[in-house]
C-alpha cells in the first residue's frame, strides 16, 4: 500500500512567480496545476486504487499460467464469451474519478510484467486500458476506439460480433488486465437510453473486468428505467466520497494545495482545512475552484497573498453561483436525507436502491406472514375459529373473518404460530 501511495501521489514544483504574471495569466497557471499536476493520494483513495490494481493483478496470473496457457489463448474462439457484471466507480461529480484513474494508469506505466509463483512471466502485460464515450457514442464507434482494436483489418467482416471477437483476443494477446470506460455522464445528455444499455452490456462480454465511471445521474436514469438490466449492469458499485471534514486526509489535501503556492496561501493547513470544508463539501473541483476565485479577488484588490475575507468574497461571487447552490443542497440532503430541489445528480443511486430493496423484503415478509396465517386459520375447526376470536378480542387483535379474507397480525410479534399456540394453551385449560 505504501508503494503504491507514493506512486499515486504527485507533487509539482512550488509556484513562485504568480506576482510577474498578469491577474488572468496567474490565475490559470494556478488553475492548470491544480488540475493537471497535483495529486494528493490519500487514505481513501490508495484503497479504492488497491482494489482495483489487485483485480487486475489476480486476473493476471490465472490468465497467463505458463506458455501453454498463453499459445492456446493466441488460437482460441473468441466469438463467444460469458458476462462479466461490470464494475462501477461512482461518485459526486467532480469528487476525483477520473484524475484517479489516470494516476493509476500513470503508476502502473505501458507494460509490466506478470510473476507466476514467484518466477516472472515470458509474457509481458500492459496496463489498464481507456476508452472515453462521447455523446453520440455508437457501439460501433466505442468498439473501433479501443486502443488495442485493429478496426481496419476486420472491416466488412461481421460488425459488432466480429469486433467484439478481435477485442477480445487483442485484449488476451496484449494482457490487459482491465478496461475502464470514461466520460459517462455525456451519455446521460442523450436521450438514447437503449443505447447506453446495448453498449454497457457489450462491455461486459469482453473477458475482462470493465470498470465504468459513472456520475450519479446516469446511475439514476438506468435504474430508473430499466430495472432487469440494471440487476446485471450496476453491480458491485465502489464509491468514491469527499474527504470528511476534519479527517487527517483532508487536512492532507489543503496543506498539499498550500505547497503549490506557498507565497499565496499563507494560512496553517488546519486552518485553511476547517474554513474551506463547508464552504465546498470537500469535493476536489470545488476546492480547486474556490482557491483560483480567492487568489483573482486579492488580486483585484492589489494584493498577492490570499486571505479568509477573500475566501469568502469568492463564495459569494456570481461566479461561483451553481457551485454555492450545489454545496448548500448537499448539505440539505446529509440533514434530511434527500433532496428537496429534485437533484438526483447529488443523491447516490445505490443507497436508495439498497434502502428500496430492504424495504420490498419487509412488505413480502409481511404478506407472507397474512397468508401463512390465512391458510392456518382455513385448517381450523368452527370450535377452533371461536376460541381463537376469543383471544383475538382479548389481545385487541383485528376481528377474523370466514369469508376467506385475509388476516394480518396487528403487530409483529402476533405472528399465525403464536397464535395457534396461545389457541393450544387455551383449549388445554379448557378441556
Amino acid at each position: 500500500m505504501d508503494g503504491l501511495r507514493e506512486s499515486l501521489d504527485q507533487r509539482p514544483k512550488p509556484l513562485l512567480s504568480l506576482a510577474d504574471q498578469l491577474p488572468y495569466q496567474a490565475a490559470i497557471s494556478l488553475s492548470n496545476t491544480f488540475k493537471n499536476e497535483l495529486y494528493i493520494a490519500t487514505e481513501s483513495r490508495t484503497q479504492v486504487a488497491h482494489r482495483l490494481v489487485q483485480i487486475m493483478y489476480a486476473h493476471c496470473v490465472t490468465t497467463y499460467t505458463g506458455e501453454s496457457a498463453f499459445l492456446t489463448g493466441l488460437y482460441a474462439d473468441y466469438s463467444d464469451a460469458d458476462l462479466m457484471p461490470l464494475m462501477i466507480l461512482t461518485g459526486l461529480a467532480g469528487v476525483g474519478k477520473s484524475r484517479l484513474l489516470t494516476r493509476i494508469q500513470d503508476a502502473m506505466g505501458n507494460a509490466s510484467f506478470v510473476e507466476v509463483d514467484h518466477q516472472p512471466s515470458r509474457f509481458s502485460v500492459e496496463g489498464l486500458s481507456r476508452v472515453v464515450i462521447g455523446d453520440e457514442s455508437s457501439v460501433l464507434q466505442v468498439l473501433r476506439s479501443f486502443p488495442f482494436v485493429d478496426a481496419k483489418a476486420i472491416e466488412g467482416s461481421g460488425g459488432k460480433k466480429a469486433l467484439l471477437a478481435h477485442a477480445r483476443n487483442q485484449i488476451f494477446r496484449r494482457g490487459i488486465p482491465m478496461l475502464a470506460a470514461d466520460e459517462m455522464q455525456f451519455l446521460s445528455k442523450s436521450e438514447a437510453t437503449n443505447m447506453i444499455t446495448t453498449l454497457l452490456l457489450h462491455l461486459c462480454y469482453l473477458k475482462i473486468q470493465a470498470l465504468v465511471l459513472m456520475n450519479y445521474s446516469l446511475g439514476h436514469k438506468l435504474w430508473r428505467r430499466f430495472q432487469q438490466e440494471g440487476d446485471r449492469l450496476l453491480t458491485v458499485p465502489i464509491t468514491l466520497e469527499p474527504e470528511a471534514a476534519g479527517s487527517p486526509d483532508w487536512v492532507k489535501s489543503i496543506s498539499g494545495r498550500i505547497d503549490v503556492a506557498p507565497e499565496i496561501f499563507t494560512f496553517q493547513p488546519e486552518a485553511l482545512a476547517t474554513k474551506i470544508h463547508p464552504l465546498t463539501f470537500g469535493i476536489d473541483r470545488y476546492v480547486n475552484e474556490l482557491l483560483v476565485m480567492a487568489y483573482s479577488v486579492a488580486r483585484s484588490q492589489g494584493r498577492h497573498q490570499v486571505c479568509f475575507a477573500d475566501i469568502d468574497r469568492a463564495y459569494k461571487s456570481s461566479q461561483f453561483n451553481y457551485t454555492r447552490d450545489t454545496v448548500e443542497e448537499l448539505r440539505r440532503i446529509r440533514t434530511n436525507g434527500k433532496s428537496e430541489n429534485g437533484r438526483l445528480d447529488l443523491v447516490n443511486p445505490f443507497e436508495d436502491r439498497d434502502a428500496d430493496e430492504a424495504k420490498a423484503i419487509t412488505v413480502k415478509e409481511e404478506v407472507e406472514a397474512a397468508k401463512q396465517g390465512q391458510r392456518i386459520f382455513d385448517c381450523l375447526t368452527e370450535g377452533e375459529k371461536a376460541s381463537l376470536e376469543q383471544i383475538r378480542k382479548a389481545a385487541g387483535g383485528p376481528k377474523a373473518s370466514n369469508g376467506g379474507s385475509k388476516v394480518i397480525p396487528r403487530k409483529k410479534s402476533k405472528t399465525a404460530e403464536g397464535l395457534l399456540d396461545a389457541l393450544k394453551s387455551h383449549l388445554r385449560e379448557g378441556s
